[in-house]
C-alpha cells in the first residue's frame, strides 16, 4: 500500500472523482453488455445537470434502476467483478452487520475513511470507494400510502440497526430515539439475513402494480419519503459528465426539484464539502 499523507485534501478529492470515474465506467460496460438499463442519479445527476460532472465537493457516484432491471442485476452481479472491482449487497448470510441497505459496487484498489464508521466492524467490506445503486420502486398513489409504506421502511431499517456496533441517538429527536432503541433490539433477536428479506418484500410489494409513483427504496434515509412520478423514469436520455455520456431519468427536472428543491443553486460555502469520506486514511495499492 502507499500511504498519501503528503496529498492535499483537494489531491485527495480529485483522485476520488478519478476512481468514481473507473466505477461509472465500469458499471456502465457491464450493464450495457447485459441489457440492463440504468440513471444517473443523486448527486451525480445532479452534478451531470448542474455541473457537467462531478459536483466539486462530491465524494462518491450514484446510479439508480427500475426494480425490474435490478432484480436482473443482482441475479448476475457476483460473476461480473474482477480483482479490482467488488461487490457488495447487505444483509447476506454471510454477513450480520449492518451499515445501510445500498448495494455497492466497489474498487478495491483504494482504502478511505468512511465518516463516522468503524470499517474494522466490517471487516474492511467498506474501506473502499464505492458507486452507490439505488433501487426505484413502484408506491402506492395515495400520499397515505405512501406515507404507510415509507413507515413499514423505516421500521425495518430500525431493526436492521440493532446489527451496527454503535447507533449515534444525537441525531435523532428523543422520540425518534426510544423508537430507535425499541426496534433496535427488537432487530438484534433476528438475523440480518432475515430482516433484510422482510426489506426487500415490503420495498417491491407493489412493483408489479400499475402506480403513477415510486420512490428510491435501497438507498440512504436522507431519499425516505421522496416520492417521484413513474413517468420521470420511465424514458432515458443522455446527458455529458466530465467529457463523456450517461444516461440520466427523462423527467431529471422533477425528481432534482423534488428532492434538492432550487437545484441550479449552489449550496451556501460552509456545506460544500465531501458527505461521506475523511481524509485521515486515503491508500492506494500498488501494483
Amino acid at each position: 500500500m502507499m500511504n498519501s499523507e503528503e496529498w492535499s485534501n483537494e489531491e485527495k478529492l480529485k483522485k476520488l472523482h478519478e476512481v468514481s470515474m473507473l466505477l461509472l465506467e465500469k458499471a456502465d460496460s457491464v450493464l450495457k453488455e447485459n441489457g440492463i438499463e440504468y440513471m444517473l442519479d443523486a448527486g451525480t445527476l445532479l452534478g451531470a445537470i448542474r455541473h457537467k460532472g462531478f459536483i466539486p465537493w462530491d465524494d462518491d457516484a450514484d446510479i439508480c434502476m427500475l426494480r425490474e432491471d435490478y432484480d436482473r442485476f443482482i441475479e448476475i452481479a457476483p460473476e461480473l467483478f474482477d480483482d479490482d472491482f467488488g461487490f457488495i449487497l447487505p444483509g447476506q448470510k454471510d454477513d450480520n452487520k449492518f451499515y445501510d441497505f445500498v448495494p455497492k459496487i466497489t474498487y478495491k484498489k483504494m482504502n478511505v475513511t468512511q465518516a463516522g464508521l468503524d470499517d474494522s466492524f466490517y471487516n474492511g467490506k467498506y474501506s473502499n470507494p464505492a458507486l452507490d445503486i439505488f433501487v426505484i420502486d413502484k408506491v402506492p398513489d395515495s400520499k397515505w400510502g405512501q406515507a404507510l409504506h415509507t413507515k413499514l421502511l423505516i421500521f425495518i431499517y430500525g431493526m436492521a440497526m440493532g446489527h451496527r456496533k454503535k447507533i449515534d441517538y444525537s441525531k435523532y429527536s428523543k422520540a425518534e430515539a426510544i423508537v430507535i432503541f425499541v426496534l433496535s433490539k427488537i432487530g438484534k433477536l433476528l438475523p440480518l439475513d432475515i430482516i433484510a428479506t422482510m426489506y426487500d418484500y415490503v420495498a417491491k410489494m407493489f412493483s408489479k402494480k400499475n402506480k403513477k409513483w415510486v420512490m428510491s427504496t435501497h438507498s440512504a434515509m436522507d431519499h425516505f419519503g421522496d416520492c417521484y412520478q413513474y413517468d420521470w423514469y420511465k424514458e432515458r436520455e443522455s446527458a455529458a459528465f466530465e467529457g463523456k455520456s450517461f444516461p440520466v431519468p427523462c423527467g431529471f427536472d422533477g425528481i432534482l426539484k423534488t428532492h434538492y428543491k432550487d437545484y441550479m443553486k449552489l449550496p451556501p460555502e460552509e456545506k460544500r464539502v465531501p458527505k461521506h469520506l475523511h481524509f485521515d486514511m486515503f491508500e492506494t495499492r500498488r501494483d
